[in-house]
């Protein structure tokens, strides 16, 4: 039901057919979880590298500071979990973004998505392989003027749990922090 949800709600922004160019981005960087933090019963610690599809649409809304374009970030997100266990964990997830365009050199944005993912990693709490992931966050891109090149700097609250597949069924809220560029 996670995944149908998600996949009604970003289903119309792929069909649109008015995209600016696809763009891939890479990021890397690192996460973790405190024990106490929502329904979070254990420290998770996690090194991260996440692929991006940007599909980014023509259409702007907005005047001023607040011109925006709305996009479909399509990510696939490996991370290496090394506390409490050492696993990795791979996920598929979309996100829906608002990008703000009204500075041509730097560009924040906001994202709210989720997915599935998979992990054998023995987390306390988490009893099944099959995860649930919801996310939102926010960045900034600077854009380099001399060329196409972009950095990238974001952070992200991520929830990670079973869905209630299985029990017990605690979650484990984390933040991470990462930085891309297009590849």
């Amino acid at each position: 039901m996670f995944c149908s949800f998600w996949l009604l709600f970003l289903l119309p922004s792929l069909a649109i057919s008015d995209e600016v160019e696809k763009r891939f981005v890479v990021f890397a960087g690192a996460g973790f979880s405190k024990d106490g933090w929502g329904n979070t019963n254990q420290q998770v610690e996690t090194l991260d590298l996440v692929f991006r599809q940007d599909r980014p649409q023509q259409r702007t809304r907005g005047k001023g500071r607040w011109l925006n374009r709305k996009s479909v970030y399509v990510e696939v997100p490996f991370s290496w979990i090394y506390t409490p266990d050492r696993a990795p964990f791979v996920a598929f997830t979309m996100n829906v973004a608002w990008k703000f365009i009204s500075h041509p050199y730097r560009q924040p944005y906001l994202f709210i998505g989720g997915g599935p993912g998979y992990t054998q990693a023995e987390i306390p709490g988490t009893s099944s392989y099959i995860k649930g992931i919801y996310q939102l966050g926010g960045g900034i891109e600077f854009k380099s003027q001399s060329g196409p090149r972009s950095l990238f700097a974001e952070l992200r609250y991520h929830h990670m749990s079973n869905g209630g597949l299985e029990e017990p069924n605690d979650s484990v809220n984390s933040l991470k922090l990462l930085f891309g560029t297009y590849f």
